[in-house]
């Protein structure tokens, strides 16, 4: 029986504690993937949007960040391709259809690799929860997207601080 997600990490030491070679973390993620209840329709949807979040919410080992990649581009699925962030800039698309009516990408600069943002497609109309389609019907129609870029980061000593 699969339960709720656990929260996210709560620092750098947990996530430094991750396994960093790519058979490892996978076998790990998919072991998560089984025993929660993610994003995704499947446990490849789910390890995708996962790693996604982690990219988007930490700063990372270069180690594990290196295994990260290595395990996506290895899930079953999943495209590699050249392409532009919302904001113009030259970018790499990992995509995966993590369900039946959405295809997600996770955008890296072509150059370091670091996280550039996402971009989700509605691959054909869906009624799904109303809170994840912001709005009241629960209607998302196909060609709709929802873009995200990162613009900069930086670390700072304080919550909240900018950089």
């Amino acid at each position: 029986m699969r339960g709720p997600a656990p929260p996210l990490f709560d620092g750098y030491r947990a996530l430094a504690a991750l396994p960093t070679h790519p058979n490892a973390l996978r076998r790990w993620a998919y072991e998560r993937a089984r025993n929660t209840t993610g994003g995704g329709m499947h446990d490849d949807g789910d390890v995708f949007l996962f790693f996604n979040h982690m990219l988007r919410g930490n700063v990372l080992p270069p180690k594990l960040e290196a295994a990260i990649f290595r395990v996506l581009k290895q899930l079953p699925g999943v495209t590699v391709l050249d392409t532009v962030d919302v904001l113009g800039r030259p970018a790499i698309a990992l995509g995966l259809g993590t369900s039946d009516w959405l295809h997600e990408e996770l955008l890296l600069d072509k150059e370091t690799y670091a996280y550039r943002g996402e971009r989700s497609t509605v691959v054909r109309d869906a009624t799904i929860d109303p809170l994840k389609a912001g709005n009241s019907t629960g209607q998302v129609k196909k060609g709709s997207k929802v873009v995200a870029a990162r613009v900069v980061t930086a670390i700072v000593v304080e919550p909240g601080q900018r950089p």
